[in-house]
């Protein structure tokens, strides 16, 4: 937000504050006090029960600093501690608390779409066609993998596997997903729409999908238990509204 004063900080709670009301109620009544509005509000609570909360304000105009807000904030009762987020630009603030990302437990990363562009697509000027086939293997890996985590998270129930996929997947960015589907068999339709991947190839002309058609084929294999191949019958590169797949016995 350019020309704006912001100020932000991560609040970390008392375990029993997992079981009190109204303790956001305060903090928000703090921040008031102050006449700073919110920009943002986030709460988490880690695998080990541990409640935090990341607060960003506009302070532009104000005379408070976020020392002033973060010393109320202290006084809360249920607050164990609070960490101020300096701006790392003029309007510009990034949690850099929260080192490494984590999700379900796992270590994760943050891709905007110019560093998955660049991933997608530059290998074509390096490589040529061939590296439709690499992308394809490597979201193959990555759709098995993952798959294999959500059914051992779900305890082994695939319907329910395939739901947190389809969650995961949206999560992350990568587009909307519909299915229908055989699971015992995973054979089926798929749709993603406002796919990642294909955005980058509108203008193509062409179904342009092999990472993500990879992550699908992935999925379907650990769900039969056998190898399946997907295939890309509509595209939004092409011109089509969302992208299509068939998941189907291989050679079939």
């Amino acid at each position: 937000m350019p020309n704006r004063r912001l100020g932000g900080c991560v609040i970390t709670f008392k375990p029993e504050a997992l079981q009190s009301i109204g303790v956001l109620e305060q903090i928000t009544d703090k921040v008031a006090s102050k006449k700073a509005p919110i920009l943002l509000l986030k709460t988490s609570i880690s695998l080990e029960d541990v409640a935090e909360a990341l607060i960003v304000l506009d302070l532009t105009g104000l005379s408070v600093n976020m020392e002033e807000i973060v010393s109320e904030i202290k006084s809360i009762p249920l607050v164990a501690r609070v960490e101020i987020l300096e701006p790392v630009t003029e309007g510009v603030i990034i949690d850099y608390v929260h080192f490494p990302p984590m999700i379900m437990g796992k270590r994760a990363i943050l891709m905007r779409r110019t560093l998955f562009e660049a991933f997608v697509k530059q290998g074509y000027n390096q490589f040529g066609p061939i590296y439709s086939v690499m992308l394809y293997h490597i979201g193959f890996h990555i759709g098995v993998e993952s798959f294999r985590e959500h059914i051992t998270v779900v305890n082994g129930n695939k319907h329910q596997a395939l739901k947190l996929a389809e969650a995961m997947f949206k999560h992350a960015g990568f587009g909307i997903l519909e299915t229908k589907l055989s699971i015992e068999k995973g054979l089926g339709e798929i749709r993603v729409y406002g796919s990642l991947e294909c955005e980058v190839f509108k203008g193509a002309d062409k179904p342009s999908s092999h990472f993500i058609r990879g992550i699908i084929s992935g999925w379907m294999t650990t769900l039969a238990g056998e190898k399946r191949e997907v295939e890309e019958v509509k595209c939004i590169a092409a011109g089509d509204p969302y992208c299509e797949f068939y998941a189907k016995e291989v050679g079939k």
